[in-house]
């Protein structure tokens, strides 16, 4: 009842050939058995090491895919979208508020100087006082609001569902946001300010 096969019987006269070649049998089988169940369980621990390792790759390469497709999105200096990135979600917004019927307004920032900066300070500085002004915009834009780099020190801004008014409002709480905030520098504060100018885009009426 143990499991122990060892033992054998001689006391039930001519039936002890038969009970003794069944207990070798069922040792047999138990052992092969056994053997069985361990390779199983070896075969079952490689194989679950093996999902383990795939899912850890897949995930790896996921993350990888995610960050290059940000990268390729967006501007690898201030993180703000690239141009083409911004073209896209504002064609997405204009179409958005067409079927919708209600205006949006378009924008474009100037940091004011930008090259005299740079050249009074260093282009290391520029680069900082760029991440600064991006930084800003980011925090003061609106739900729906997206900003993306034109090129050098201009952005572009999609403000959605926004009249001219509006438009002037979210424009200039962007730019009191930086004149208000100057650069922080190993040397010392340095302010900057821009310039926006915005346009509105109305829909078309049927």
């Amino acid at each position: 009842s143990k499991g122990d096969f060892s033992q054998r019987a001689d006391f039930m006269g001519e039936f002890s050939a038969a009970f003794n070649n069944m207990v070798m049998q069922l040792d047999t089988t138990l052992t092969s058995l056994r053997t069985t169940e361990e390779a199983l369980t070896r075969l079952t621990n490689s194989l679950r090491r093996e999902v383990e390792m795939r899912t850890s790759a897949v995930n790896a390469l996921k993350q990888s895919e995610a960050r290059f497709k940000y990268l390729a999105d967006h501007a690898g200096l201030t993180g703000a979208p690239k141009r083409r990135s911004f073209l896209i979600l504002a064609e997405t917004g204009l179409k958005s508020a067409q079927q919708s019927g209600t205006p949006c307004c378009i924008a474009m920032l100037d940091v004011d100087h930008f090259k005299h900066f740079n050249d009074s300070h260093g282009h290391l500085e520029g680069d900082l006082a760029l991440k600064h002004v991006v930084g800003l915009a980011q925090a003061n834009l609106r739900q729906g609001d997206c900003m993306g780099r034109y090129g050098g020190e201009e952005f572009l801004f999609f403000f959605a569902d926004a009249d001219l008014e509006q438009g002037y409002k979210a424009a200039e709480r962007i730019r009191s946001a930086i004149a208000q905030s100057p650069v922080q520098r190993e040397s010392g504060l340095a302010h900057i300010t821009a310039s926006i100018g915005v346009c509105v885009v109305m829909p078309e009426w049927k």
